[in-house]
């Protein structure tokens, strides 16, 4: 196996290892966003039962305020055998059946809430098992990221230890050379020469640089981007 054998074998492990290095640099960001997840699905569950608290809280005050109505009734009715003139009997009259006019409405909204409140009740139940079930969700992937970084630390020391055994078989100064084009690219250093060009720029090579990628005894570099060259058509 020729230099540049080895040394596809040396980026291949580099490749690898920057991959998983970048995922596990993401995975702090993807925990946070489970728990971020988590957090605005449990406050929208959350919001049934706090809409039920309302709703149920608007139901005291309008049977409080029916009782007020159907009290007031009551007391003015009474005063109706007391009242000696006519205009004061008609006038006492029509209250009270202005009263008993709001009274009935209150009574159907009264109605209508309880209707609402059965309703939401049954929906408030369901919405603490859903927000247990949020959490276990969450905690289940949460557990999953975690067990994938372990699995990305185990690949990463395999990785490492296959690659150091690869690069004591290629030449240090060439080994140099890569490690120094790979940090200025960021992606790849070493790219095969197919045909006359160059597949890391895609751009064609002289014939001499060509002529020089076939050889073992020489180091042939893109005489456009500067990657290190392979032929892949020998």
């Amino acid at each position: 196996m020729n230099a540049m054998e080895t040394l596809l074998l040396v980026q291949d492990r580099d490749t690898r290892i920057l991959r998983l290095e970048r995922e596990k640099r993401e995975l702090p960001q993807r925990l946070g966003r489970i728990d971020e997840e988590v957090a605005a699905e449990v406050r929208h569950l959350e919001q049934n039962k706090e809409d039920y608290r309302h709703t149920e809280s608007e139901r005291k005050r309008l049977e409080l305020e029916m009782q007020a109505a159907e009290e007031k009734i009551r007391r003015w009715q009474a005063q109706l055998f007391q009242i000696k003139t006519n205009e004061e009997y008609q006038a006492l009259t029509h209250e009270i059946q202005e009263a008993r006019t709001a009274a009935s409405a209150i009574e159907d909204r009264l109605l209508d809430l309880m209707e609402r409140l059965d309703q939401m009740k049954a929906e408030a139940g369901r919405t603490e098992a859903a927000i247990a079930e949020a959490r276990a969700r969450g905690e289940s992937r949460k557990t999953e990221l975690t067990e994938r970084g372990a699995r990305i630390a185990a690949e990463l020391a395999k990785l490492a230890e296959e690659r150091a055994g690869h690069a004591r078989d290629v030449p240090a100064d060439v080994l140099r050379l890569y490690e120094r084009i790979l940090q200025s690219k960021g992606d790849t250093a070493l790219v095969a020469v197919v045909k006359g060009i160059c597949q890391g720029c895609h751009l064609r090579v002289t014939p001499q640089m060509a002529m020089d990628a076939l050889r073992e005894d020489r180091t042939a570099r893109c005489d456009n981007c500067g990657r290190l060259l392979y032929a892949a058509d020998a």
